[in-house]
């Protein structure tokens, strides 16, 4: 049965080829006026609303990890004015509280904020500007910071697999706040 349809596609196609032909090139017309209409840049601005949830954040001070707006670029200076910065953690097998982990520590240089700050996440930013992960600083202390492009910081970032001896390590996020709860799909 799909063969006959594709055989009658090949057939419709070999029959009418020049309009096949004109319909293709109208599209890669528009994909190309979209693409030069953005001055060759295809990402997208995240939404100003736009909230990436509760992040995973090391008070460098205090030393003591906490879970806040994932809108914070950092470095950044909570209320009691201490530098605060990201902490990725993971997890043996799971994101319980015996299981987690901070497997390293990660911040911004300020021309770095800024790139991050203007696309909404690093991903977004990452995506418009291939430079940024020369901005984007890592350490396995919260101390000393070395640029995640670089070999040094390319170790830090993978040091933790050596952590999980009897399970897999996973990306662990923050709960959402208690009493929320998760957006119902729009009706169609």
């Amino acid at each position: 049965m799909v063969k006959a349809i594709l055989y009658q596609l090949r057939d419709r196609v070999n029959t009418h080829a020049g309009a096949f032909t004109i319909v293709l090139v109208i599209i890669i017309g528009m994909c190309l006026a979209t693409l030069l209409s953005r001055g060759g840049n295809a990402v997208i601005e995240a939404p100003p609303d736009f909230d990436p949830g509760p992040q995973w954040f090391f008070d460098v001070e205090t030393q003591e990890v906490f879970v806040d707006s994932g809108r914070h670029i950092p470095p950044f200076e909570n209320a009691a004015g201490h530098e605060c910065v990201r902490a990725v953690m993971y997890g043996c097998g799971g994101c319980g509280e015996k299981q987690r982990f901070v497997a390293y520590y990660e911040k911004y240089t300020s021309s770095g904020q800024a790139v991050v700050q203007q696309y909404g996440t690093y991903e977004d930013a990452l995506m418009a500007d291939e430079n940024l992960n020369q901005q984007r600083l890592v350490s396995d202390n919260g101390v000393a910071w070395l640029a995640a492009s670089s070999p040094e910081g390319a170790r830090v970032m993978t040091a933790f697999l050596e952590h999980c001896t009897t399970a897999r390590p996973l990306p662990c996020r923050p709960a959402p706040p208690t009493g929320l709860r998760p957006p119902t799909p729009a009706a169609r």
